[in-house]
């Protein structure tokens, strides 16, 4: 503690820049490639395997080749394996082409020819013969494949040396990563991790191959000291571009993978789980599947590639119904990833990573890998923060919390007996909603949001349609939306009709066994609903409560997947009426805590309903004013976005472009969206309902931005200067924010290798617009911080940052953390933290258990200010734009979200373009 600055703080990306030209990293590797005559041979087969597959309506799926069952053979016997392609270069795009396709990348140590050829030809021997047989194929195929591996015109093995850092520049600005290195640079990293101690206290990681996808992962053996569950901690390597850099930066993030001890061959809404192996004494972790088929009786099994394992290590697996999964082997540990939490198996360890695990992990690789020259990325800088803007709907989570412990048992009684609650339940007028230093009672926080004209105007003329199962549920929704707002909004509680939810084989057309029939009848008795319940003139919106489950004869059983869609597309499709589904209240014990998770839940799906359906973004008027000037002031706010989306009844994927213009006085946000069906097609700006209406009323159409890559560029290119040129036009001052993970595949000058020329073009045709490029990838940024004793309070703070590595403006913007937590504990061993009391604020310092529980840290956003107004602060374009992601009522009481509003309202779109 000797050498720490008191109250000393610091922010910390965690994040590394890779080695320049004074030591450049350079590796020696050997590329595996399957020759051109060897992928027309997988090709034959991969086409008549698939041609004899029986098409299942709303099935996409294809019979892949068993090349999982090679990776495994080929990461279990060559250490020096850095990476596979996705498919080993058998993908069925690479078989298409039938042209020299790469399988894998190793680092070169000695002639690796022999072992590449024993790990192919038991593939062969044993996996491609099986995938032969149970697909009826002829045997002459394995003897073809055994001819080119004997005639060693298989495979082909080349060797060269790489330089992974430094990049160079094109001549366009971008960086161009060395042939091969992009995608090998984070695994070429990881392998020098593998096997280090990088989480103190815990023994060396180990590390899963990684594919050609510039991403890596270390992975720590699984930490089972809690009854909550079991988990490992990761560490993941990536390699980045930043847009005018002079060099991509090295992430190094941490997350928490969290274990099942059991599989359920009950309902799952998943039916498939990544399954590991990680090796107790070696530092090698594997990774497979397991499955749930009708071949296999929908019970767990694993697949291609446990089954190579298993042949390898000798290793058994023997999970059956809810016994712990593991694997009958003492070298390995055999793991389920729990990612669902379903039912009863549900692992109560929390999501994330505190700040002093990452800090002191992070510390530990940067040490490691500096002797390869490496340094800390450090060229940002820390500018004002945006202007809090929160919503006072935000404090609304006291319509339980707060309310004495007799009211609060009695209302839970009636809750879990299906009654309606106490009427003094819902009198909130001595319920204190903010800290104890500055009281605002709840009816005047309500009455000062609804006060808002905007706000006012928007709920005045609307009628909200709760469809419930019974009088008492319905009369509990009721009073909370009266709460939320008051007697402006008019809402009318319904039962709901027969024969549109409930499991399959008890509804009508249960013989049906294409699910877009099934559908079509549910839809039918929807409408019928509707014609009878509803004004066709209304302004309406609809929260239907249904169960997910039914109790019946022969056990409980599932909601049709079907019901759900088959109600919004007649509501939207038919009066462009948006939908919310709501589950109804968990009446499995009369607990207050399932009353408050209900009021918070059934608050966030109004709120939803209300605001984000509709496309309400009120209160924007008020934080332009505070960014601006009034020559300066921004009238209109836009968004553009891709959005692609499959359901079960289109054969291929949905794609459409789509685009926001959001009135900053009154909030209300029109909407303009480009396709192709027999033509291209670019609509008028439509109200948001309207945009709704438009794609649920296309849901059998194959909307797509067309067939061929150059139609689909040329489509979206010409759709983003139409509405860059009518706001130059028709709106000046205007800001137009562009996503860039959508949108760069289609238009180069979004990707990072593009933005300087987008900056230039800019200058030229929209000098009136600001236009930010927006994109969800920043490092982990966190504040290195120490208390007057010198204890370690590490935090993660509200920041936006200036990037000073790059030649064009960029920022990061930071949000805040979701719930409040203790500075300084770690999830996984004990540390000595000072705590201040909440009302005397003495500290005490005193050893803490870990923090098992939620550690849910914002991830920060990267804002491109790809052109601003002449003489402008940049920095201000920047803080208007961070704000544009704090306090946005559509985003179900979350205090931030991941992009400017313009383009988080375009999200709920997505919705109802995957029914």
């Amino acid at each position: 503690m000797s050498n720490i600055s008191i109250n000393m703080k610091q922010d910390m990306a965690l994040a590394l820049s890779p080695p320049d030209e004074s030591s450049p990293l350079i590796v020696d590797i050997s590329k595996v490639s399957w020759t051109p005559k060897a992928v027309s041979l997988f090709a034959e087969m991969f086409k008549l395997a698939n041609n004899s597959l029986p098409q299942n309506d709303g099935d996409d799926a294809f019979i892949s080749l068993p090349t999982g069952a090679l990776r495994s053979l080929l990461y279990a016997e060559l250490p020096n394996l850095l990476s596979t392609d996705n498919y080993l270069g058998l993908s069925s795009f690479n078989l298409y082409r039938k042209k020299q396709s790469l399988c894998c990348l190793l680092k070169q140590v000695g002639n690796c020819k022999d072992s590449v050829f024993s790990c192919i030809e038991e593939w062969v021997e044993v996996d491609l013969t099986l995938f032969i047989e149970q697909n009826n194929l002829p045997d002459h195929f394995r003897d073809e494949v055994f001819g080119l591996l004997d005639d060693d015109t298989l495979v082909d093995i080349s060797s060269e040396s790489i330089q992974l850092f430094p990049w160079s520049r094109s001549d366009i600005g971008g960086l161009t990563p060395p042939s091969e290195g992009y995608p090998l640079s984070a695994n070429d990293i990881a392998s020098i991790l593998e096997g280090e101690e990088i989480f103190p206290e815990l023994p060396p990681v180990h590390r899963l191959v990684g594919n050609n996808n510039n991403k890596a992962e270390l992975i720590s053996v699984p930490i089972d000291d809690h009854q909550e569950g079991r988990f490992s901690l990761v560490c993941e390597i990536s390699v980045e571009t930043l847009p005018g850099a002079k060099a991509p930066i090295v992430y190094v993030n941490f997350k928490k993978r969290k274990w099942l001890d059991s599989l359920s061959d009950k309902y799952t809404r998943n039916r498939t789980k990544n399954g590991y192996l990680i090796e107790l004494e070696g530092t090698r972790a594997y990774n497979f599947k397991l499955e749930k088929t009708v071949q296999s009786n929908w019970k767990w099994t694993p697949d291609c590639a446990f089954s190579a394992l298993a042949r390898k290590f000798g290793i058994k697996y023997i999970s059956t119904g809810e016994k712990r999964f593991e694997v009958d082997a003492n070298c390995f540990i055999g793991l389920a990833h729990d990612y669902d939490s379903e039912g009863e198996l549900q692992n109560k360890i929390g999501t994330g990573v505190p700040e002093k695990d990452r800090k002191d992990a992070f510390n530990i690789v940067y040490e490691k890998l500096s002797v390869y020259g490496f340094t800390r990325f450090s060229d940002f800088e820390r500018i004002k923060n945006p202007l809090k803007a929160y919503s006072s709907i935000l404090y609304l989570n006291k319509l339980v919390k707060d309310r004495n412990r007799e009211l609060k048992e009695s209302a839970a009684d009636s809750f879990y007996l299906g009654e309606a609650l106490p009427e003094q339940f819902f009198d909130y007028s001595n319920i204190p909603t903010v800290g104890s230093d500055k009281k605002i009672y709840l009816p005047e926080l309500i009455n000062a949001y609804l006060s808002d004209v905007d706000v006012t105007k928007h709920i005045e003329d609307m009628t909200a349609y709760m469809i419930t199962s019974s009088p008492a549920e319905g009369d509990v929704l009721k009073r909370i939306a009266q709460v939320l707002f008051g007697d402006r909004l008019s809402i009318k509680s319904i039962a709901l009709p027969d024969f549109v939810h409930g499991p399959r084989d008890s509804l009508p057309s249960k013989e049906e066994k294409k699910k877009h029939q099934r559908k079509k009848k549910r839809q039918e008795r929807w409408l019928e609903f509707i014609k009878t319940v509803i004004p066709t003139s209304n302004k309406a919106v609809c929260l239907i409560q249904a169960p997910k489950f039914y109790p019946t004869e022969s056990g409980v059983k599932v909601d049709d997947e079907v019901n759900k869609p088959a109600a919004k597309l007649a509501f939207a499709g038919s009066s462009a009426i948006p939908v919310q589904y709501l589950l109804p209240p968990d009446r499995r014990s009369n607990s207050t805590s399932k009353l408050e998770q209900y009021v918070m839940k059934a608050q966030q799906a109004l709120l939803d309903l209300v605001f984000g359906h509709l496309g309400m973004l009120p209160g924007l008027a008020k934080r332009a004013a505070n960014y601006h000037t009034e020559k300066k002031l921004p009238q209109y706010l836009y968004g553009i976005n891709v959005y692609a989306a499959t359901n079960e009844t289109r054969a291929k994927s949905a794609e459409v472009a789509v685009a926001s213009r959001v009135n900053v006085s009154s909030g209300l946000t029109e909407v303009k969206i480009g396709h192709q069906l027999a033509e291209s097609v670019i609509t008028d700006w439509m109200p948001f309902t309207k945009a709704i209406q438009y794609l649920t009323q296309r849901c059998m159409s194959t909307l797509s931005l067309g067939k061929k890559k150059a139609d689909r560029q040329a489509l979206f290119q010409y759709f983003c200067s139409e509405v860059l040129d009518e706001a130059e036009r028709k709106t000046p001052l205007a800001y137009v924010y562009i996503k860039a993970e959508g949108g760069r595949k289609y238009w180069s000058l979004l990707a990072d290798s593009g933005v300087l020329q987008l900056v230039n073009e800019a200058k030229t045709r929209w000098p009136s617009l600001r236009i930010v490029r927006v994109r969800e990838q920043a490092p982990k940024l966190i504040q290195e911080k120490f208390d007057n004793d010198g204890i370690d309070k590490t935090t993660t703070t509200v920041s936006m940052f200036n990037v000073r590595a790059s030649d064009i403006p960029v920022y990061w913007s930071l949000g805040e953390p979701v719930q409040q937590y203790t500075r300084g504990l770690s999830c996984y061993r004990s540390l000595i933290v000072s705590q201040a009391h909440p009302k005397t604020k003495e500290v005490s310092i005193k050893e803490f258990a870990p923090d098992i529980g939620q550690a849910m840290r914002p991830n920060a956003a990267e804002f491109v200010v790809v052109s601003s107004l002449p003489d402008e602060d940049i920095d201000k374009v920047a803080q208007f734009t961070g704000s544009l992601r704090r306090g946005v009522v559509p985003a179900r009481l979350e205090t931030w979200v991941k992009t400017p509003s313009p383009l988080f309202v375009l999200n709920k779109l997505e919705e109802y373009l995957k029914l």
